[in-house]
């Protein structure tokens, strides 16, 4: 991503918004994710150029920028152009992230304001599967880092659902974890999509064409479930291995054609340690204007030994007395808060919305 110039507006203190110039107006915005450095906020993208390098840009100020530099041979593939990496953590001065088979970590000089790349970890050596190893999402509780994976895929026979577990400081402590496949685990056929997440000493999943989320703590195993019985909630629910073989094309045909089906579960994210959003589709605005979904919101939170929804959203966020906000279930979820990048249709720029209905 290059020359993007960043605009930055304030409206409450929990709601701001970012206006994005870039010579790429038509960036991937599935494939934009962001990283805290030093208390700013930046941006940059999950898909890599062929230039090697991976451009962060400050949302706050529009000349700041650091480049992480990758070497071709850092991928299985031998090459930097259209890769894809996992999103990108970070502790104290330190930034890692995932390749198709490789941690890279890189350690900020505060000399030349710079990240270095120090170290390289071969996944695929430690583990020995032939897997993506940037997966779905990676989390880091260090010094443990989690990888996952919860994009099915009818040409592969093997389990599509499962996370990985290594310890940074020892490589010799690891885990390599197949999950039951949920129900309706083939609708991650369609992406955007996550039903698996993870925070601090646990972690979830959740059924796509049933409202059940489970939350797995590491040592204990299933700790709750998170279950919401509503009235007119339809799904058929086929076994996951009904499309095996089939090429994806012909699933999502299938699928699309499925008029039994209006309620799927999109997302459940962990917020923290204590606030869950989950994104489902509804029926009652049916697949509208040429809109496939259309998408509601729920907020859980814990507390006395309890989950329960604390709010419900239909479609929109409220950002402030005049302003509503549609993000689909094209989001991130960092720092307690959401943030959704949209082209303007008025503007024809990208704006970034950042936003906490998480604490009202």
């Amino acid at each position: 991503m290059h020359n993007i110039f960043i605009l930055f507006f304030a409206f409450l203190v929990n709601y701001q918004e970012y206006i994005i110039e870039s010579d790429d107006k038509y960036f991937n915005t599935l494939h934009i994710d962001y990283i805290s450095i030093n208390d700013d906020i930046y941006l940059y993208e999950t898909i890599i150029s062929k230039d090697c390098k991976i451009f962060l840009k400050n949302l706050n100020d529009q000349n700041k920028e650091y480049v992480l530099e990758l070497d071709p041979e850092f991928s299985k593939f031998k090459t930097c152009n259209k890769i894809l990496i996992s999103n990108i953590q970070s502790i104290k001065d330190t930034l890692l992230f995932v390749t198709s088979d490789k941690v890279l970590k890189y350690y900020f000089d505060t000399v030349g304001d710079k990240f270095d790349l120090i170290e390289v970890i071969n996944l695929e050596e430690i583990f020995k599967k032939p897997i993506l190893y940037y997966g779905t999402k990676i989390f880091l509780e260090y010094p443990y880092l989690y990888g996952w994976n919860d994009l099915y895929n009818s040409k592969n026979s093997s389990n599509n659902l499962y996370y990985y577990k290594v310890d940074l400081n020892n490589l010799n402590i690891r885990e390599f974890i197949e999950l039951d496949l949920p129900k309706g685990f083939y609708w991650t056929l369609f992406q955007p999509r996550n039903i698996i997440d993870f925070t601090n000493g646990k972690f979830l999943y959740t059924n796509v064409t049933e409202y059940e989320i489970y939350i797995h703590n590491f040592s204990k195993g299933i700790i709750d479930t998170i279950k919401r019985d509503l009235p007119d909630w339809r799904s058929n629910t086929f076994s996951n291995t009904k499309f095996s073989g089939i090429h994806p094309v012909q699933i999502a045909e299938t699928l699309q054609k499925e008029s039994e089906t209006n309620c799927l579960i999109h997302r459940a994210s962990f917020v923290n340690d204590s606030t869950i959003l989950v994104c489902y589709s509804g029926i009652e605005n049916e697949k509208k204007g040429g809109q496939l979904y259309s998408f509601y919101y729920d907020i859980w939170k814990y507390y006395d030994n309890k989950w329960y929804i604390k709010n419900e959203h239909k479609d929109k966020f409220l950002l402030n007395s005049n302003k509503e906000l549609s993000i689909n279930q094209s989001y991130r979820i960092l720092f307690n808060n959401i943030f959704s990048i949209q082209l303007n249709e008025d503007d024809e720029k990208y704006h970034v919305y950042k936003f906490n209905p998480f604490d009202y």
